[in-house]
């Protein structure tokens, strides 16, 4: 696994008559799932429900995993020339060899996928807010005729390298820590080193503080407790 460097809190929300929810600003803990060539089953449950990409999309609002909408963050998918969703092949390698996927990714995620002709697959996520930072987590395809490396741009920068034939095996999969958008977007590049087949199947996003804000709120936690000690 290579790794880049660069819960929600509860709210009251209203259910619809669709089983949707009503809308929520996007918080530090908010985690949300794009599912590249949905077949349904385990991610379309309120706790683990993935917004589904099974086609090329522009400004796509997006909810959490438990379906609460996220306040004007959208996807767009680029250079999708198919996807698939049919449910074979599963992902195993990263559960049975040392792979550490977050839970939320199961077999319908990292099963299904799409791929390119061009060399370049394109995920947009626009809306962010640029005072926090992103973990980003994303699976390629398991099928070992599949082959190839497999690399994921992020903004212009940050770079994660993957063998796609070994991933069955080693578990590895692109993972990003602390990323920040810039405009509030992240753009996501896929593209497959000597060749021009890039394929993805499910990404996984958390919002989380920025290392300023996290420290400036120990600092006032140490201040608050010099306070206490002094009384």
């Amino acid at each position: 696994m290579t790794r880049g460097s660069l819960l929600t809190g509860l709210s009251v929300c209203t259910l619809f008559g669709t089983g949707a929810v009503s809308g929520a600003p996007l918080t530090a803990g908010t985690i949300f799932g794009l599912d590249i060539g949905n077949s349904g089953g385990a991610t379309n449950i309120v706790g683990n429900d993935w917004n589904d990409i099974s086609s090329n999309v522009t400004g796509l609002s997006v909810h959490d995993l438990n379906t609460v909408a996220i306040d004007g963050v959208t996807v767009s998918h680029a250079g999708g020339a198919g996807f698939n969703t049919d449910g074979v092949d599963n992902f195993v390698g990263l559960q049975t060899n040392g792979g550490a996927l977050p839970a939320p990714f199961v077999d319908s995620v990292t099963t299904d996928i799409t791929f390119s002709l061009s060399n370049n697959i394109t995920v947009t996520i626009d809306g962010l807010d640029d005072n926090l930072r992103y973990n980003i987590d994303a699976t390629v395809t398991s099928r070992p005729n599949f082959g190839g490396l497999e690399r994921l741009t992020i903004n212009g920068g940050p770079t994660s390298l993957v063998n796609r034939a070994g991933s069955r095996t080693d578990g590895s999969f692109h993972s990003f820590d602390n990323l920040a958008s810039s405009g509030g977007t992240l753009s996501l590049v896929f593209t497959q080193d000597g060749g021009n087949n890039p394929i993805v199947s499910g990404i996984l996003i958390e919002a989380v503080p920025s290392p300023t804000a996290a420290l400036a709120g120990l600092i006032g936690l140490g201040g608050l407790c010099a306070r206490r000690r002094r009384r």
